[in-house]
Parts: structure tokens; sequence; C-alpha cells
């Protein structure tokens, strides 16, 4: 009788054992480390759809990235989508907030609160997710962001500095670079001319001179220093190009060893627009900045040194 209780025992136990095997497995198959891992090299396009704006995309031209709403359409910054595509190379998951749709609200993945991300290949999407709030985790003292794949109800809590590089609106990717120079380039002359006016700069074995003046070359040397990674600030996305040229007031053109296209740095003035001077450069004819008397402008066309 023992014997049978005993037996009765071993095969209950056996039972409970395959059983939580089972239900283990099906726990651990719910769960899915990897949420995206994508080849970026073979992306064609991103699109992105903030919760309260406009959507916007980024596609890859064979000079780089665009970015375009629709409306505008701009260079994109290269650093910056370096960074993005960093990110989506692989986006893991640290576990399982919520299975129940009806949390999504609570975690910023719903339609009205989620940042939309899509990503293709040609005219195929690849990976559609719904990045929502971020939040701190004190067991582990890092921020985390929740993140739900369109389609599915599991919302996943991710490690939040995995999509910090993830902008989320159309500024954020736009190229501000006005002037970079690389290491080798030695600027040699640069002139500024205006429709009454022109200027040539030109370095010479004893220094920097303006015709037949013999200008501070060490002032020169610092302005040329500034120009070599200059950015700009606010756009002037409504400036119209088509007549930009009426509203020419100086132009700015740098040679030197290394540089085998001159740069072009145009500024224009608009009276009635404040602040009332735009400026963009030939490395990045797409962006116009705007500027007044202080700012950009200052920069690039002081008085100081001669």
């Amino acid at each position: 009788m023992k014997n049978k209780h005993l037996v009765l025992i071993f095969l209950l136990l056996v039972a409970a054992v395959i059983l939580s095997r089972k239900q283990f497995g099906k726990r651990e198959r719910s769960f899915e480390a990897v949420l995206i891992e994508a080849d970026t090299s073979a992306l064609s396009a991103i699109v992105l759809q903030p919760p309260d704006g406009d959507e916007f995309s980024l596609t890859k031209e064979a000079k780089g990235w665009i970015i375009s709403d629709g409306v505008r359409s701009a260079a994109a910054s290269p650093e910056q989508i370096t960074k993005l595509l960093g990110s989506l190379q692989l986006i893991e998951s640290r576990q399982i907030a919520s299975k129940n749709r009806d949390q999504w609200q609570a975690y910023g993945v719903d339609e009205q609160q989620g940042f939309r991300v899509r990503l293709y290949r040609g005219g195929k999407v690849t990976h559609d997710f719904m990045l929502g709030r971020e939040d701190f985790d004190p067991q582990n003292q890092s921020i985390i962001t929740y993140l739900r794949m369109t389609g599915e109800n599991t919302v996943f809590v991710t490690d939040g500095a995995q999509v910090m590089s993830i902008g989320r609106d159309f500024d954020s990717y736009r190229n501000r670079v006005l002037l970079r120079m690389k290491r080798d380039m030695e600027v040699t002359e640069f002139n500024w001319e205006s429709p009454d006016t022109a200027f040539a700069f030109v370095r010479t074995p004893t220094g920097w001179v303006l015709g037949d003046s013999l200008l501070d070359s060490m002032a020169v040397e610092n302005y040329l220093n500034v120009l070599r990674n200059i950015s700009g600030d606010q756009f002037a996305d409504d400036f119209d190009e088509m007549q930009a040229e009426q509203y020419l007031h100086k132009t700015m053109t740098i040679k030197g060893n290394n540089i085998p296209e001159p740069f072009v740095i145009q500024c224009f003035q608009d009276s009635l627009r404040q602040p009332p001077f735009l400026i963009r450069s030939s490395q990045n004819a797409r962006s116009f900045f705007k500027s007044d008397s202080a700012g950009l402008y200052q920069k690039v066309f002081p008085d100081a040194f001669y």
C-alpha cells in the first residue's frame, strides 16, 4: 500500500515537473530579447511620425540622406544619421511591461502618444514600431523607454540609451553646418564681394594683405579658425530661393591648398524680415540660416581685422 502511495506521489511529481517546464518554455518563448535588428546599410528610407506633429521621412540618396515633410526638403545631418542607424541596428528588450491593450496609454505607446518609426528596404516595410514614454529604473539606475511593435499588444521595456538617438522632430535631423574644413585644408585667399565693392585677402610670405595693406595676420588666422567649423542656428524655410538673387548682399569665396573646389558663402539681406540676413554655403546649399548683425553674419563678415 505504501509502495503504491510512493509510486503515485512520484508520478505526480514527474507530472508537475513536466508541466512546469512546459509553462516555463512558453514564458521564455513569449519574451523576445531582440526586438529590432536592422541591416541599416540596406535601408532606403525611414519614416517618423511624432504624436503631435506631421510625418516626415529620411530618404537615402547617392550623396547622402535627405529629410522631407512634404513641404520642406533638406540635407540631413550625417552625424545624426550615423547615430540613428547605430540605434536601429539592435534594440533589445529588458522585460515585458504589459500584454494588455488597455495599458498602452499608461506606457505612451498608443496611437495618440506613441512616436511611430517605420523602416523601409526598397518599397517594403521591414520594421514598424511605437516608442512610448521614458521612465527611470531605480534598480538599474538608468533611463528606460517603452516600445510596442505595431499590430501587437505587448509592451516591452528597452534601454533608453539604445533609442536616445532617434530624434523626435524634423529639425533634430537637419544639417546645421554652414562650413566645415578638414585639417589639411590651408586657406591662401578669400574674397568678399558685394554689388559695389570687392576685397581680396591674400596670404603672402610676409603675412596676410589686403591690396597694399599688411594686415594683423594673427587676427586673420583667428577669424579663419572660426570659419573652419561654423554652424547655423535658425533655419529660414520660408525664404524663397527663386528670388534669392535680388536680395544678394555679400558673397565670400575661399580658396587654398587641398581645397579642390572653392567654398562659397552667400549672404542675402531683406529689410522686411527680422532678422534681416539670410546665409547659406555651397557646402550645404539647401539650407538658409537666419541672422541679425551680431550673430552668424558677424562671424562670417566681421570688420575687426582690417
